[in-house]
């Protein structure tokens, strides 16, 4: 390979997602500089599971004690190359690709010369020959195959995963499936005093009661404060109560622990404007090689959380978080809830449309549904509250409602 054709491969492999770290080695360049580059990159995403940022990278090579202030200051110039765009990717995914059979290949045929040496078996046959059929189809990224309307006019309709009712059946009717399942993303709209945290704080109590692990990532309240509300939803009381019912909560606990399959809340607090999904798929990630296996995720809320990309428009910014969440929706077969805002001039509306949203209105597009939290002055005074849906993928739209008894001071949310 020219050594032109080495920088982009190098210069694809940090800016594009591949399978094949593991089998990849520093032997596909001849340049020291792009080999120890390469070196240096390949760590990074073995630790991190993720493409470095600029900025994170040189970070990352400053931090490298073994090198030199001359060495570091020759790959971040390295660096400035390897982030320069990439065209025509097919070509080198190709030769990636045979790189990487090659160096399968001959590993599989180590294995067999030691076989020979110590006696083959049918068995090992098989297993050879599986190893290099295998090697034979591979590809780097796994493609669906599609299928034809016509030819497969009979080919029964492929459900959704697991759906996960909510704790209110009223809701549940107004789904098309009967709750909520992944990898969706659902938006609870709502002005003040709407209690649209308090909402998102009995989903993944009641949730987690049901057996799932629930990942709460708060953007605004701090993790005591999430975890004191959290209790107050257990017990249905008020904060100064919570010292009188010690013992209640070790109750509930203990009977939660001792269920089959019981669930827990793992709270976790951000910086507002500044962190994103990628900081909550790195806890995740973390989480999940330690046993706690989220489904359900609740971000409060992604309208304040950073760009992923500094210097980005505040509304672009929403719709790349937007469109993170559903990335890492799919990635961890997980669903999520989080909140937003309406408008000042929706207050008191008997029911809010796509034009009452703050910020951004494509989120309610881009979103899989959306639905309401209304109360209205005279609703707050009687403690009452209304969910309707807003807007659905599945289901319909602006058809239904729920009505809440709602008391925020005790955490109760009881349909009516």
């Amino acid at each position: 390979m020219t050594l032109n054709f080495q920088k982009n491969i190098l210069r694809y492999l940090f800016q594009y997602k591949t399978s094949h770290w593991e089998v990849l080695s520093d032997e596909l360049f001849d340049l020291v500089p792009d080999k120890a580059i390469f070196g240096i990159l390949k760590s990074y995403i073995l630790k991190y599971k993720n493409l470095p940022e600029k900025e994170n990278f040189i970070q990352y090579i400053t931090d490298l004690n073994q090198l030199t202030d001359e060495a570091i200051n020759l790959l971040k110039n390295q660096l400035e190359e390897c982030l320069e765009p990439v065209s025509d990717i097919v070509m080198i995914e190709e030769k990636l690709l045979i790189e990487v059979k090659k160096k399968l290949f001959t590993k599989v045929l180590t294995e067999g010369l030691k076989m020979a040496s110590e006696g083959v078996t049918v068995e090992d046959i098989e297993t050879i020959h599986k190893k290099i059929s295998g090697i034979t189809s591979m590809r780097d990224q796994e493609l669906d195959p599609g299928f034809y309307a016509l030819k497969n006019l009979n080919r029964p309709m492929k459900q959704s995963g697991t759906v996960y009712p909510t704790y209110l059946r009223g809701l549940n009717a107004l789904t098309a499936v009967g709750g909520f399942h992944p990898p969706q993303t659902i938006i609870w709209l709502g002005g003040p005093k709407t209690f649209k945290t308090g909402f998102l704080i009995k989903f993944a109590v009641e949730y987690m009661k049901d057996g799932l692990d629930v990942f709460y990532a708060d953007f605004e309240n701090g993790k005591e404060a999430i975890h004191q509300r959290v209790k107050q939803c257990l017990l249905e009381c008020k904060v100064g109560e919570l010292k009188l019912f010690d013992s209640e909560l070790n109750q509930i606990k203990d009977k939660l622990l001792d269920l089959t399959g019981s669930g827990d809340i793992f709270i976790q607090k951000y910086n507002k404007r500044l962190d994103h999904f990628a900081h909550i798929d790195k806890d995740i990630d973390r989480l999940m090689n330690e046993g706690f296996n989220p489904k359900f995720l609740v971000a409060d809320y992604v309208d304040i959380m950073g760009p992923p990309e500094r210097g980005m428009d505040k509304r672009i910014g929403i719709q790349a978080n937007y469109a993170a969440g559903d990335t890492m929706m799919n990635k961890y077969n997980m669903f999520m809830f989080t909140v937003s805002k309406i408008k000042a001039s929706a207050f008191g509306k008997d029911n809010y449309t796509p034009e009452d949203v703050a910020e951004d209105v494509e989120k309610v597009y881009n979103s899989h549904a959306s639905f309401s939290i209304v109360r209205r002055p005279e609703d707050i005074d009687e403690g009452l509250a209304k969910i309707s849906a807003m807007v659905q993928r599945q289901g319909a739209s602006f058809s239904g409602e729920v009505l809440i008894d709602l008391d925020p001071d005790s955490f109760k949310i009881i349909e009516l």
